[in-house]
């Protein structure tokens, strides 16, 4: 076996060395390489945490707009609406107004014959029995019955039963006979009333059949539900607080009114 010689032997150390001189750069490089990726790879995902933080804030944004457009789309719908209903509410008053403004002149009441005190007497004491007969028929308006009546339809068919002519419309007969305080009232006097309250225009009319401390008692065409009824409209949570006055259309102007208040019978 040959022997190696002292300059193979130190070409071999030089190797050697080379390999662990290069290995050991490779290895630098490698680790800086991978010091690099990772660096870069934290920087990504900085970014992409960067990048989501304002794809919320964006969107937060974005929600906000739409929120505070859909509040001024729905506060300028309101607004709109707000303006329609004053102006119906102005246009009702004016129409209300025209029509307070319209002239209905007094009608004086026809009696057929002579009324005397007796007679007067005994059309208040059988008023309640002849106007309790169209209990139940149905209100159709401007009907003047006997089949169907509307307010005042019944209240004038009612008075002609015993001779006593007055106007078809309600606000013709509240011109019509004597005014009567309401606390002095009763059996076969009108009633009326307003649906605009106290101080509105006459919109309906009932005849009275009682006027106790329990309160007025009418009977009336009460509208398309109910028809003919009889309702103490002192207590109705609607009526009570439209009642406006009382009209006396059974005594002449002029005579004495010496008839006693009747209880209803």
């Amino acid at each position: 076996m040959n022997s190696i010689s002292k300059v193979e032997i130190f070409q071999i150390f030089l190797l050697y060395m080379t390999l662990l001189i290069v290995g050991d750069q490779y290895i630098r490089m490698q680790q800086e390489q991978l010091a690099e990726e990772k660096a870069q790879a934290e920087q990504l995902a900085a970014t992409m945490a960067t990048f989501a933080e304002k794809v919320k804030v964006i969107q937060a944004l974005e929600l906000e707009k739409a929120q505070i457009e859909q509040a001024d789309i729905t506060g300028m719908k309101s607004l709109i609406q707000r303006k329609r209903q004053a102006k119906a509410k102005a246009k009702r008053k004016a129409k209300l107004a025209k029509m307070r403004q319209a002239v209905y002149p007094p009608v004086p009441v026809k009696f057929q014959g002579e009324l005397t005190l007796e007679k007067r007497i005994l059309i208040r004491s059988e008023i309640t029995a002849a106007a309790k007969k169209y209990l139940g028929r149905p209100y159709v308006y401007a009907a003047k019955g006997p089949n169907a009546f509307d307010c005042s339809g019944y209240t004038s068919y009612v008075m002609r039963l015993f001779g006593i002519e007055i106007s078809p419309g309600s606000r013709y007969q509240a011109k019509q006979g004597k005014h009567v305080d309401l606390k002095d009232a009763k059996v076969g006097d009108l009633l009326f009333f307003s649906r605009y309250g106290k101080g509105g225009m006459v919109t309906h009319v009932g005849l009275i059949l009682s006027n106790t401390a329990e309160g007025i008692t009418v009977i009336h065409a009460n509208g398309p539900r109910h028809g003919i009824m009889i309702e103490n409209v002192s207590k109705s949570s609607y009526w009570k607080k439209k009642i406006l006055f009382a009209r006396n259309v059974i005594d002449p102007i002029g005579a004495e009114n010496q008839a006693a208040p009747l209880a209803e019978k």
